[in-house]
């Protein structure tokens, strides 16, 4: 949902790919290891890449995609973020962009899911 919002709000002609990364699973918890669920369908190699993301909790899955497209040839990788958990987050290098910082809470809603439940509601809700 998110990553709809902000390709539109864009004003270049982005090249877009979808990567699936999960840390979760069908957990509550980080598992602090990436699965890569569908990788990319083009290069690129010389291309400044901005990661999309819905929300950023430990940073695992996006440290593991800097370095992962860095070592492929991206000239630069940046992220924006519509949520950011700054108190779970475990690296030096937060998100560039961030729409709101959220508490440690577990949110559903505006296509975030818990075991792929949720995605479908209009607002974002926190789990209890």
């Amino acid at each position: 949902m998110f990553a709809s919002d902000f390709v539109r709000a864009l004003t270049v002609q982005p090249e877009i790919q979808f990567v699936k990364v999960s840390t979760y699973g069908d957990g509550l918890t980080s598992s602090e290891h990436a699965n890569v669920l569908l990788g990319l369908n083009k290069g690129v190699s010389g291309k400044e890449v901005i990661i999309v993301e819905d929300i950023v909790d430990t940073g695992y899955t996006l440290q593991f995609l800097r370095q992962y497209l860095s070592s492929i040839g991206a000239t630069s990788v940046k992220m924006v973020t519509l949520l950011f958990k700054p108190d779970n987050f475990q690296f030096d290098n937060p998100p560039e962009y961030q729409g709101f910082a959220i508490p440690s809470d577990f949110v559903v809603g505006y296509g975030l899911d818990y075991a792929q439940k949720g995605r479908e509601l209009e607002a974002i809700y926190t789990l209890i």
